[in-house]
């Protein structure tokens, strides 16, 4: 937190640690006989400056909400509807979760499960959350439950927010009497860690170029396609080609035949495949996030870096 290099900080629990560890998660109105099962995220009230969230209705918990450890909960509008049959309405009632009242402070839409970093049914502050903030042993409170998302100060890249990382961990371990603390991979960007993820492990480089061989191939089959397209209407042509050769055409002037006539073939198809394109992505950006962040944090130095290591 002390982070003079960052301009936002979340924090997050990881919800497969915590349900793996602690079990799973239950909510219900109070009085109600139907739990319902769901996914919960501890955060922090940075979390909602740094991530977009689409809200139906109310706004995320306070700061000090967030400082207190007041049980306030963001829903989404999936499980606000499981739960209270409707999703307007909802700010200001009352749940139960694992038998710990909480006020609903908000309702959010739905968020896509492809986005591990940021998904669940409910937001709460995690200083609310026993398991999180009851912590005593050294090991625990200073390797725990959470991940973090830093977004750079303007100005600043990865490696400030690295070395000004690496100077407060080895401040940190100074006060330590069993061992040391340390990054497994370092800071990187968000979609490097997300990556890394799908690739279970390695090296950065190590990603990069698979990426690079999975992008190879996929422009590499259309090419195929292509030539063999291309090609099975040459030899279709070449006894008119052979003609107009015999009767003194140019090789330039066919050959520039050849070229402009698979243009105008092809740009129909590149047309479509552009408009199908542009269908996808907007596809794309109402489901998952918007394909101009992701240019941004391959481009601009305020790009979200992931840390693995509290």
């Amino acid at each position: 937190m002390p982070l003079k290099s960052a301009k936002e900080v979340a924090i997050m629990t990881n919800t497969a640690i915590t349900s793996l560890l602690y079990g799973d998660t239950y909510v219900q109105i109070p009085g109600g006989d139907d739990p319902q099962k769901v996914q919960m995220m501890g955060t922090n009230n940075s979390f909602w400056r740094l991530f977009s969230f689409s809200f139906v209705e109310g706004k995320p918990f306070s700061e000090e909400e967030f400082q207190s450890g007041f049980p306030r909960v963001v829903v989404s509008e999936s499980l606000a509807r499981r739960i209270f049959s409707t999703t307007t309405g909802v700010t200001g009632k009352s749940i139960l979760l694992d038998d710990t009242e909480y006020s609903v402070s908000g309702v959010v839409k739905d968020v896509s499960a492809v986005t591990p970093s940021v998904y669940a049914d409910m937001w709460v502050p995690y200083t609310s959350m026993p398991l999180v903030m009851e912590a005593t042993d050294e090991r625990d409170v200073s390797v725990g439950l959470l991940t973090v998302c830093i977004l750079p100060a303007d100005g600043m890249g990865i490696d400030k927010v690295s070395r000004e990382l690496e100077e407060l961990i080895d401040r940190y371990n100074t006060t330590l009497a069993d061992g040391k603390i340390s990054m497994m991979n370092g800071v990187e960007t968000h979609l490097t860690h997300v990556i890394r993820q799908f690739v279970m492990g390695g090296s950065v480089t190590a990603v990069y170029l698979m990426l690079l061989f999975l992008i190879l191939l996929f422009l590499l089959i259309p090419a195929l396609n292509l030539s063999g397209l291309n090609a099975s209407r040459m030899q279709d042509r070449i006894s008119e080609l052979g003609v107009r050769k015999a009767f003194g055409a140019r090789k330039n002037r066919l050959l520039t035949q050849i070229l402009i006539e698979n243009l105008l073939l092809m740009l129909p198809g590149g047309l479509v495949g552009l408009l199908v394109s542009y269908g996808m992505v907007a596809l794309f950006q109402q489901l998952l996030l918007a394909p101009g962040i992701i240019a941004m944090v391959q481009g601009s130095v305020q790009t979200e870096l992931t840390s693995g290591c509290c």
